[in-house]
């Protein structure tokens, strides 16, 4: 009895349609490449450019079903229909082709069932070496839902795009910085606050940034002033994109001068006088901060700074509150 229902569901299941089958949820996240169509290009090349396609989408997480011996198509319809006949939910399709001594890359991603492409961008690259950040770029663009692959990272800049081949292998130059600092707990002698300007060196990479500054930092106000003479800061970039968060700790030399309110004193004598306390220090300080890169696959960044600061003295000549504040700024970073 047992085995006659097993062999009654069996049946059932094969029934049914396999266009249904892909149109599952699950069938959706397993995706085939089929070989992309060489136009004057070497045959060689563009199956190496395939696979490397195949296998950055691999990398991200999507299921690759084996293309077997698919052939290249032109046409969505082609396409569906490869898709439908090898169980995938998803199939990407182009062609590789010359002009010149560039190269062309044409790609399309479509779901099944579905009568337009739900991805499609053209690429025109100046090298064969650059055809692996374009197929980088294209991955990224169908994993992520894109309509096309027109949000690059920091590992998808092509050489096309920007005067500088290696942008984003390295970022580095001078940065300028205007900002406010805020004094808390009545330090820095109970100033307001201090108008800051920086100027410094920073470099990037795709997950970090280092920045020093030298005699560069300045801030001033309300008879208190905060001279930078040398300082390392580094953070931990959150993202690759146009717009990346990060985090990061500093550490510097500073030199400080601090002025206490002037307070009104009446001596043994009857005579009362106006007498404020000063405080001068070649001390340390720490820096916690975070913020925001913006633009950075172009050729200059701007940048949205927070951080906290506090001098490594408390100034018992003054009024013993120390040295510590917020200091917020933006500015360009090279």
């Amino acid at each position: 009895m047992r085995r006659s229902s097993l062999n009654i569901v069996l049946a059932l299941m094969a029934l049914l349609p396999s266009a249904a089958l892909a149109g599952s949820p699950a069938a959706h996240d397993e995706i085939l490449v089929l070989p992309l169509r060489p136009i004057g290009v070497n045959p060689a090349l563009v199956d190496v450019v395939t696979g490397l396609l195949a296998g950055e989408l691999e990398g991200k997480g999507l299921i690759m079903i084996d293309p077997g011996d698919a052939q290249a198509c032109e046409s969505a319809a082609c396409a569906e229909e490869v898709a439908i006949r090898r169980g995938a939910g998803r199939v990407v399709y182009g062609s590789v082709g010359a002009l010149g001594d560039k190269r062309v890359v044409r790609i399309h991603a479509l779901t099944v069932s579905e009568e337009r492409p739900d991805y499609s961008d053209q690429f025109i690259t100046l090298t064969d070496e650059d055809l692996e950040t374009v197929m980088v770029r294209i991955a990224e663009g169908i994993a992520g839902g894109y309509p096309n692959s027109d949000r690059a990272t920091v590992e998808s800049v092509i050489q096309r795009e920007t005067e500088e081949p290696n942008l984003r292998a390295s970022r580095r130059g001078l940065g300028l910085r205007a900002g406010v600092l805020y004094p808390s707990g009545e330090s820095f002698g109970a100033a307001s606050r201090l108008v800051n300007l920086r100027m410094g060196y920073k470099r990037e990479s795709p997950d970090h940034f280092f920045e020093t500054t030298f005699l560069t930092d300045l801030a001033w106000g309300d008879d208190a002033m905060d001279w930078t003479l040398f300082s390392v800061y580094g953070a931990r970039i959150l993202g690759r994109g146009d717009f990346s968060p990060y985090i990061g700790v500093g550490l510097g030399l500073h030199q400080v001068h601090v002025e206490g309110k002037a307070t009104p004193i009446t001596n043994d004598y009857g005579y009362t006088y106006t007498a404020s306390n000063d405080q001068s220090e070649t001390t340390l300080a720490i820096e916690f901060g975070a913020g925001i890169l913006n633009f950075r696959t172009y050729g200059m960044e701007v940048i949205f700074d927070a951080r906290y600061r506090i001098i490594v003295d408390k100034f018992d000549k003054v009024n013993g509150k120390g040295a510590h504040g917020i200091l917020l700024s933006f500015g360009t970073s090279g």
